[in-house]
């Protein structure tokens, strides 16, 4: 039992040291030339993917997990799409709400989810499961609230060593392209094991695509003010997008 309560306040000290972090930053979200960058350089790729699958299932209601300071929300607030969008940390929600003009913001764990069953036609989760307190719990309620045939969209950090030397060495302490200490190569997410816990809740993966700069990785930490994102069909060795469905 003991071992138990250790590991579990390792895991709260973890998850709040994120929590710190990114309050930290709470005036920076909408600084495209500051800490969040580059959540504003992968918004286009993200929003495009995001919303053409929407558009394409005719999704109307949509929750988004996660959303700190409201940039991909920005991009969704399009006709048709009525949005939700959670995040447990206040100063993230006060940061998005001037730049939105019809989402709900809520303050919630994405772990414990305020709505009923069953009632979205899509959610989405953006740069966001790498941070999570508990990954199944979160694949858990997000399938609880998804209609029959409703979508889970993703995108997040593979957990391979190219990510690990690239993103989180190169591009946190060397380039400072993304803030120090941003993620923790643990809680990275593996392709294989989202896509076993999707299925294990009910949800059937549809595709995958890889998201790269389009230049090499190496010239983009060096230039960041020049890189821009696009889908890849083969490399999803560092960050990877998709949806599936539950059936």
């Amino acid at each position: 039992m003991q071992m138990d309560r250790t590991a579990d306040g390792q895991r709260f000290c973890k998850v709040e040291r994120d929590l710190e972090l990114f309050d930290s930053l709470k005036d920076e979200w909408w600084n495209p030339e500051g800490p969040m960058g580059g959540l504003h350089r992968m918004n286009p790729v993200r929003s495009t993917y995001f919303l053409h699958v929407l558009k394409q299932h005719s999704c109307c209601k949509v929750l988004e997990l996660g959303c700190g300071g409201g940039i991909l929300s920005s991009a969704l607030e399009i006709e048709g799409i009525e949005l939700y969008a959670v995040d447990r940390l206040p100063s993230a929600l006060q940061a998005a709400r001037p730049h939105l003009t019809k989402t709900h913001l809520i303050c919630s764990k994405a772990e414990n989810l305020p709505f009923p069953s069953e009632v979205f036609d899509a959610v989405v989760s953006s740069d966001f499961l790498e941070h999570v307190e508990d990954l199944n719990q979160v694949i858990a309620e997000s399938t609880r609230v998804l209609k029959h045939g409703g979508l889970f969209l993703y995108d997040t950090i593979n957990k391979t060593l190219k990510s690990l030397l690239v993103l989180k060495f190169v591009g946190e302490y060397i380039c400072g392209f993304i803030p120090k200490g941003t993620h923790q190569f643990k809680k990275l997410v593996p392709l294989s094991r989202l896509i076993k816990l999707m299925a294990d809740h009910g949800i059937q993966n549809t595709e995958t695509y890889g998201l790269v700069p389009n230049m090499s990785v190496w010239r983009a930490l060096f230039h960041r003010d020049d890189v821009q994102f696009k889908l890849s069909r083969k490399d999803v060795s560092m960050l990877y997008i998709g949806y599936g469905v539950k059936t």
